[in-house]
């Protein structure tokens, strides 16, 4: 289940083997069945986020994304980005009542 806070965009690509989720501008809530063969990833820029059975809040604007998890766990997926002070790329389990924000690398 996917609630659009108002002024939300967001962008589906569901293949047999994966459920992605492009969040475009906004803000969303997601509901999430866990499913072990069709992950749900939610894109934001480079960053994403990967449900692992879950109810979470993703935010995102021009220069970060906030991750907020509601219940259940996250996993977010950070990139290296030496401009943004990231030297190596790196993951982290949020569990409910967690709550991460990443900068994003600005566009060309």
């Amino acid at each position: 289940m996917v609630e659009l806070n108002h002024g939300a965009e967001i962008a589906t690509h569901f293949t047999p083997t994966e459920r992605r989720v492009t969040l475009l501008r906004g803000e969303v809530t997601f509901q999430v069945a866990k499913e072990s063969k069709k992950p749900f990833i939610v894109a934001v820029g480079d960053v994403q986020m990967r449900a692992l059975g879950t109810r979470f809040n993703v935010r995102c604007d021009t220069q970060e994304v906030q991750v907020t998890v509601l219940e259940g766990k996250v996993r977010v997926i950070i990139p290296a980005d030496p401009t943004a002070g990231r030297a190596e790329g790196s993951r982290q389990d949020l569990d409910a009542g967690q709550r991460m924000v990443v900068a994003l690398h600005p566009s060309p």
